[in-house]
């Protein structure tokens, strides 16, 4: 490994969540993976695909992904064994391990496709035998990792050389003109790749990753050419000929990720660069107020778009690429990214019990749904994702930096980090900056230690009120995003903060989108016409005309969270609540009590307009996935004729 993070993350398991966060992430992981009888009967699906091979049989010319669901859930069992130390887990992880290596054939193929060779498109049909194997040989080399069983290793090696003979440079069919949405799925696969290669070091596996990268500049009717076209700053929906079509964002992020881990072990810089240039574009164009991107999973400059419609795999990739970036520039604006997602996108990504998620989140009346995915169950992509996406916060709370102690998210709960001289420094986080933005970190060094405590000072907190051995001082946000204190520190030392949770407010701006009524009209329409396909669902669902109209809106944010009128809360007329004007700044907010089954709970009074409007944390907005019961909206629309 050339490169080196410049902050270092704890080896997950050294940071546990509590409070509210650690109670949402916890749900999902009891419901998922951690009860014994659930995760039986979830798992026997994902094994039983490799055992049975019908992916390709399903359907004429079409092949299936029943494939990526072993890969996906057990990437987030090992990550739920890692985070809570679960050994039941970590014995299951390797029991599923051993029946999928039993299913590999002597050739080294193992995949849910009958037909191996089956990579290419027909006529009418799809393919997803690349991306899956892409999610089961990530999935042996994290198991391996976990276990320390070399079989594990030895199958992903052999199931990487047997993909090469059918795909790449010395096979017949090059890797951009397999599977669905023009090769851009299965060139994803670069970052299990370059994993293999630092464990093994074996040259092939290195030269097939340069293989990829330097394909996606070789086929103009494939993907889009992403190092290359990365160096530009030119917006990423615009390097798609039909972007609505096949622009799609979970792979073209996971893509970004590969090149991440291409950097660590060429130094390559233009590959940094690259993903740096955009992530940035990413922010500008695609990213939502609630931090998911992309509109429907397709980059289409989404953020010029009212209606919201967002996938939660393209948030958890998102966060991905945030904490590698995160991990390797030491800047905490990717922290800011990563807090503002994982609270509201992930967490309501998930409904109250944590046994299922969404497919999309709106941004008003009805969230959708996952349905099942290919004939199975107990599996879809998102639903499989998310465990592992709300795991992944805990490497960012707390870090190693510049030989000292760095927090970066400010939900409560406890870990340690070991500097770089051994010592292992305690860590506790009280109070809760999505609440009362009031926080104490408590530092417990083994004795009186001297070392840097770098604080992340959110850019949403104007004015932070920092108190530590009897002193007390108001913080600007820094320049480079970090308060850092060098002291000397003893055992119960504290620091305190409190963050400023005045209200903030941020307007949709229409003209962003003048005139593109094409865009408008598909993306609405897009909206409108997906619907909650579980069994049992609501007899009923949005229509085009709920659609909230391209026009002058009001958003209310408080600390990391977005805020939402829902019909639960007391004294809601209607949702969207509309307003008579435009205000001229942010509401003032009276907290209330909150109704059951959400969070927090406020009155906004807008100076100038009279009557209040209650509002409520994104997080619980709609999370009864039924607007019958909780209809709601980010949203306030604004009327037209006052705001011109």
């Amino acid at each position: 490994m050339l490169v080196s993070d410049v902050l270092s993350p704890s080896p997950l398991g050294s940071w546990r969540f509590s409070g509210f966060l650690g109670q949402r992430i916890d749900a999902v992981l009891t419901a998922r993976l951690l009860e014994a009888g659930n995760r039986e009967r979830i798992h026997a699906e994902t094994v039983d695909a490799f055992r049975k091979r019908v992916d390709d049989r399903m359907n004429p010319n079409s092949g299936l992904w029943q494939g990526e669901f072993w890969g996906k859930y057990i990437l987030s069992a090992i990550a739920a064994c890692a985070y809570t130390g679960d050994r039941d887990l970590e014995a299951f992880v390797a029991d599923s391990t051993r029946q999928l290596i039993a299913t590999q054939r002597e050739d080294g193929y193992i995949g849910t496709y009958d037909e191996s060779g089956f990579v290419c498109l027909r006529p009418g049909g799809t393919n997803w035998n690349v991306w899956c194997r892409k999610y089961t040989l990530w999935g042996l080399i994290e198991a391996w990792e976990l276990t320390g069983n070399d079989d594990a290793l030895k199958a992903a090696c052999g199931m990487l050389d047997h993909l090469m003979t059918e795909v790449g440079p010395d096979a017949p069919t090059d890797i951009c003109r397999t599977g669905t949405f023009n090769g851009l799925a299965s060139t994803s696969i670069l970052t299990p790749v370059i994993k293999l290669y630092g464990h093994t070091a074996r040259q092939r596996y290195l030269d097939y990753a340069l293989y990829i990268v330097d394909q996606w500049g070789k086929h103009p009717d494939g993907p889009p050419d992403i190092f290359r076209k990365g160096l530009t700053n030119i917006p990423v929906h615009t390097w798609f000929p039909n972007s609505g079509g096949w622009a799609k964002s979970y792979e073209f992020v996971s893509c970004l990720e590969g090149l991440l881990e291409l950097y660590r072990v060429t130094g390559e810089e233009d590959y940094l660069r690259c993903v740096k240039n955009v992530h940035a574009m990413l922010a500008q164009w695609e990213r939502a107020p609630i931090g998911s991107i992309s509109f429907n999973d397709k980059f289409v400059g989404a953020n010029r778009l009212i209606n919201l419609l967002s996938e939660v795999c393209d948030a958890v990739y998102w966060n991905r690429l945030s904490l590698q970036l995160l991990r390797l520039t030491g800047d905490p604006a990717y922290a800011d990214e990563i807090e503002r997602t994982l609270l509201n996108t992930l967490v309501p990504g998930a409904n109250p019990d944590g046994t299922w998620a969404l497919r999309r989140l709106r941004s008003s009346h009805e969230h959708v749904p996952a349905p099942q995915h290919c004939k199975l169950e107990h599996h879809q992509c998102c639903v499989n994702n998310l465990p592992r996406g709300l795991i992944q916060a805990a490497e960012a709370a707390l870090m190693q930096r510049n030989g000292g102690v760095a927090v970066l998210l400010y939900s409560p709960g406890k870990g340690k980090v070991e500097l770089p001289t051994g010592q292992t420094i305690q860590v506790q986080i009280d109070g809760d900056s999505a609440r009362s933005g009031h926080v104490t970190v408590t530092l417990n060094p083994d004795c009186q230690t001297a070392f840097p405590l770098a604080l992340r000072i959110p850019q949403w907190s104007a004015v932070t009120s920092l108190s530590t051995g009897g002193k007390c001082r108001k913080l600007a946000v820094p320049p480079d995003g970090w308060h850092v204190i060098e002291r000397v520190w003893g055992p119960g030392d504290t620091v305190e903060l409190q963050f400023d949770m005045r209200a903030r407010m941020s307007t949709f701006d229409p003209s962003l989108i003048a005139g593109d009524e094409k865009l408008i009209g598909w993306a609405n329409g897009q909206w409108a016409n997906l619907k909650n396909m579980l069994p049992n669902a609501p007899p009923h669902s949005v229509t085009l005309a709920d659609a909230i109209p391209q026009g002058p809106a009001v958003l209310v944010e408080r600390g990391p969270l977005v805020l939402a009128s829902d019909a639960r809360v007391p004294g809601t007329p209607t949702v969207p609540h509309p307003l008579p004007e435009m205000p001229d700044q942010p509401p003032t907010l009276e907290a209330i009590p909150p109704p059951s089954g959400i969070a927090q709970a406020y009155i906004a009074h807008f100076e100038g307009i009279d009557s209040p409007i209650p509002l409520c944390d994104f997080p619980s907005a709609g999370n009864t996935w039924d607007q019958r019961t909780s209809r709601f909206s980010m949203w306030l629309p604004v009327n037209s004729s006052a705001s011109t």
